[in-house]
């Protein structure tokens, strides 16, 4: 049995009035949730404002007001000001006005003769004269070059005989030693041989110019003749040549032709001047070359001293001037001249040479020795010179104190050349004119100081 499902009613719709009053409900719940959100606002806000009002009373109310304080601030500012502007400008002002005094003082400097006493001041008029200067340089005593000899031998040989050493006084043309050379032999055998050769062909052209002279031969034989001579003398001087070469004199090579055979070949080391033999490279049985030094031999009668003089100081170098040449305890052993400045720089010292012809002064001036020069220069003319301690330097200038009836004035200066011991002014002071030469370092650090005219510090 089927039974039939009756159709689904639509649902009851909701009565308008109620829809009225659930919609009233909601708007009141939300306005009410509203205001407790605001009332929260309002509560935290004003917590935060309290905080705010409690943080301000604790930095103005504790007993100082806002006001008070920015008046105190105000106060404090303007005292400070006060304090440190007026202070550090009157500080500053007689700070400043003390450095200006330690620069220089103004008017003159007024001493009682008790302060003179007390500083040490004298004074001195102003002189006119050269200003001298000296310097030392370093020397060296040498052998005089121009006498000093190397003895070698023109042939090579071997010695046969030595009859001189180190230390001995030698004549000019005294033996030295002897050498037996072959190559001598042969030079004079040369020669020997070329003199007879001459002697022959002088023999054959007189034979043939009487013969020519009387018709008998002919005219080529008569001049074949004469110069085969002109050719035997050619020959005969260049073997006579070649002798006085290798040291042989005149009278030697003349006297050849008498000579043995064994003296042939004895060549003789002679002394070339009056010396004193300084060294000896030869000993008997020893072959020596003809490039070699058998002798030195020197004349010691005067000796070189070299002085080394820097770049710097050439300008003040200069021929005829006058040395001292001191020992190494600086006394002076004797006064030299100059005889030349070499123009040259050396490359090794970087220095130039000037040089000292000098007397040895009985042997106090050896070859080897180490000294002093000690150069004297002037500045050439006369002009007002002061003492080097009377020149000071004030603000920067040279500046002597002149004495004037009103006192001691500085009074600033030019300078001109630098001696020893005194100073060329060139401008601002005459001669006569009265000056401190004494105690002018201490009259400046005393006007430095304000000592005089009651500024004290």
């Amino acid at each position: 049995m089927h039974l039939k499902s009756k159709p689904a009613t639509p649902a009851r719709l909701a009565h308008p009035a109620s829809v009225f009053l659930a919609l009233t409900a909601l708007l009141a719940l939300t306005s009410g949730l509203a205001a407790c959100d605001g009332l929260s606002a309002q509560e935290d806000s004003g917590s935060q404002s309290a905080g705010h009002d409690q943080a301000e009373g604790h930095g103005h109310d504790d007993g100082h007001p806002h006001a008070d304080t920015n008046e105190e601030d105000h106060e404090g500012h303007d005292h400070g000001a006060e304090e440190t502007g007026d202070e550090g400008h009157a500080h500053g002002g007689e700070e400043a006005g003390h450095e200006g005094h330690e620069h220089g003082h103004e008017g003159p400097i007024r001493l009682s003769d008790e302060q003179r006493k007390e500083f040490g001041i004298t004074v001195a008029a102003a002189e006119t004269g050269a200003v001298t200067d000296s310097f030392t340089l370093p020397a060296e005593v040498h052998y005089n070059g121009d006498r000093l000899a190397h003895v070698v031998p023109r042939v090579s040989g071997i010695a046969t005989e030595v009859n001189a050493t180190e230390g001995d006084d030698v004549k000019k043309g005294e033996l030295l030693a002897v050498l037996d050379s072959r190559e001598l032999a042969d030079a004079k055998s040369d020669y020997l041989a070329d003199v007879e050769r001459e002697s022959l062909q002088e023999i054959s052209f007189r034979r043939e110019q009487q013969l020519w002279d009387k018709k008998i031969t002919s005219e080529r034989t008569f001049l074949d003749a004469k110069s085969a001579l002109a050719e035997a003398r050619i020959a005969r001087r260049g073997a006579e040549q070649k002798l006085y070469a290798l040291g042989i004199s005149k009278d030697q090579v003349v006297n050849i032709k008498n000579e043995k055979d064994t003296v042939l070949t004895a060549y003789a080391l002679t002394a070339p001047f009056d010396g004193h033999v300084v060294k000896r490279h030869i000993t008997l049985g020893e072959y020596i070359g003809a490039d070699r030094q058998a002798f030195a031999v020197a004349d010691l009668s005067s000796v070189w001293i070299d002085l080394s003089v820097f770049p710097g100081d050439l300008d003040r170098i200069e021929k005829g001037q006058t040395v001292d040449i001191l020992d190494d305890q600086g006394n002076v052993i004797a006064q030299e001249t100059i005889a030349f400045v070499t123009p040259q720089i050396e490359e090794g010292t970087r220095t130039a040479i000037a040089r000292i012809i000098a007397d040895p002064v009985g042997g106090r001036l050896r070859p080897g020795m180490f000294l002093t020069a000690r150069v004297t220069v002037d500045s050439g003319q006369d002009a007002v010179k002061v003492p080097r301690a009377a020149v000071q330097t004030i603000e920067d200038k040279p500046a002597v104190f002149v004495e004037t009836d009103e006192g001691f004035e500085p009074r600033n200066v030019t300078l001109g050349p630098k001696g020893e011991n005194d100073i060329v002014i060139a401008e601002g002071l005459k001669p006569g004119e009265k000056i401190v030469t004494e105690g002018a370092f201490t009259l400046k650090a005393e006007m430095s100081k304000g000592s005089f005219g009651g500024h004290h510090h």
